[in-house]
Order: structure tokens, then sequence, then C-alpha cells
């Protein structure tokens, strides 16, 4: 079993032990499956699938990308017929799992995951003091905090430039062209605080930043688990050192089990504020 977080090297760095895993293990198709990757969103998978068909182009070994969206009859083909290094979204893995007959699977040697995601059980009426004391420890730092609307966005944006914590934020009340100017900024500077509450549309241009808070547990859980995954997936993340952090009361601890689910590594902290 191994863990990495998505970037170019560490991608690489658990691909070529698995290849060589199974090249000394002489796998071909007739071996069915030897290594599962399971990648929280089709995007990853799309990117690790494109790094194992770079290190596979000399090798006889099979591989293929399954996820929601592709025809699922023709991976339930490829999987019959063998792939050795198979990256996967977890829902669609477990799809085939119970219903593709003749999917190989029991010679397999690896299953590895992708994203590692912190979170901090913190009692409600401490959760805004645990805020602001957090983003002052790290007034150096380059952070993202995502909150649950609009509304929360501006109250605490209002709230922390009270504080004297100064910070951009973004939210859908603004124009477009001022989201954009706002996003803009905050990806230019060297440090600095943004807030907002839906980012899907440019997660995949997301800078590098040293911490992505999640402040309240989303509306849509699954733009989460989408946004996460392409904060993970930055080639200039700086993520490798600072791991995405999410703030958790105990009444949505369930927010945890959920996030488990998508192979999403969970690491309890306790509060240092």
């Amino acid at each position: 079993m191994a863990v990495a977080r998505t970037s170019t090297g560490n991608t690489l760095a658990f691909l070529i032990p698995a290849v060589e895993m199974l090249c000394k293990q002489r796998f071909s198709p007739k071996n069915g499956t030897g290594v599962i990757i399971l990648c929280p969103t089709g995007e990853l998978a799309i990117k690790v699938h494109t790094d194992a068909k770079a290190l596979l182009m000399y090798h006889t070994l099979t591989s293929r990308v399954i996820m929601n969206g592709n025809g699922w009859r023709r991976e339930a083909e490829s999987l019959v017929k063998g792939v050795n290094l198979l990256v996967s979204t977890p829902s669609r893995l477990l799809f085939h799992l119970k219903n593709t007959k003749g999917f190989l699977y029991k010679n397999l040697k690896v299953n590895l995951g992708t994203v590692r995601q912190c979170y901090c059980i913190i009692p409600s009426k401490r959760r805004l003091s645990s805020l602001c004391s957090f983003l002052k420890r790290n007034l150096s730092k380059k952070s993202l905090v995502i909150f649950s609307s609009g509304n929360s966005v501006r109250f605490h944006s209002e709230i922390l430039r009270y504080l004297q914590i100064d910070c951009l934020h973004i939210d859908s009340k603004m124009t477009q062209l001022k989201q954009t100017s706002t996003f803009i900024d905050f990806c230019k500077a060297d440090k600095g605080l943004l807030c907002a509450n839906d980012i899907i549309d440019c997660a995949s241009h997301l800078p590098s930043v040293d911490w992505f808070l999640q402040y309240e547990p989303p509306g849509n859980p699954k733009d989460y688990i989408y946004t996460l995954g392409q904060v993970v997936a930055s080639q200039e993340s700086k993520i490798e050192k600072h791991t995405p952090f999410c703030f958790l009361c105990k009444r949505s601890q369930n927010f945890s089990s959920f996030l488990g689910y998508f192979t999403i590594v969970l690491q309890p902290l306790l509060p240092y504020f």
C-alpha cells in the first residue's frame, strides 16, 4: 500500500516502482490487474494515466483509465482482456468490481491513493477565533479559505479586515470582471489571503498556495473534492509541505467519512491555535 500527493514528481515516485514491480513479476494481459491507482476525480485520473502511459511506452504492459463519463462497456472489454496498471475513480472501480465478469484482479500487488486531507474538530464557539489565530500565524504565507456561501464570505472577510488581517474576497454578487481581477491579483501576489465560496470554474488555474482551508462543510461535497483534487494536482503547488486543512465542528464530522469514501486519506490534527 502506498500513498502520495499528486504532482509530477510524486506521481513518478510511486509509478516507477509500480512499473518495475510489474516487469519483475513478468505481468502480461493474461495476468490481469497488478496495480490499481485510485484518484478522487476524473481529472486527476487522466493526469496520472498520462504519466503512466509515458513510462510504459517501451513495455508490453497494458494500462487503462476508467471513470464516470466514459463508456463502461468499452472499459469492461478492456478489463476482461487484461489491464495490468489501472487508474480509476472509486465509484467507477466499484461499479466494475460488482458488474464486470472476467475482471481479473486476484493478482493485485499494489493499490495507490493520491490525496491527503488534514482536519481538526473545533467546538462551534471557537471556530472563528481559531481561524483568526491560524491566519495570524501565517500572515507571511499564501492562503486560500473556502466558505459555504457568498454571505459567509462577506461576513468573515469583513471581520478579518476589522481584526487587521488583510484579505481579498470573491463572491457571487460581484461582477465577473471584479471576480476575475481579484483572482488575478491573488495569483500574482507572493503572499496573502483569499476568501471565496465558489472557485470551481477556475480551480484548474489555482496558483501555488501554502494553505488550502475549508472553513465550513461545503454545500456540495463533490465540488469540494473536485477543487481539492485540482489544488493538489497543481504542478507548482507547495502542498508537499502544507496539506489541505478542514475545520469541522462535531455536528459535521460525517463530512470526514464522506471524504474517506473517495480515497482521500484523512489525518486528524489537534488544534494548535
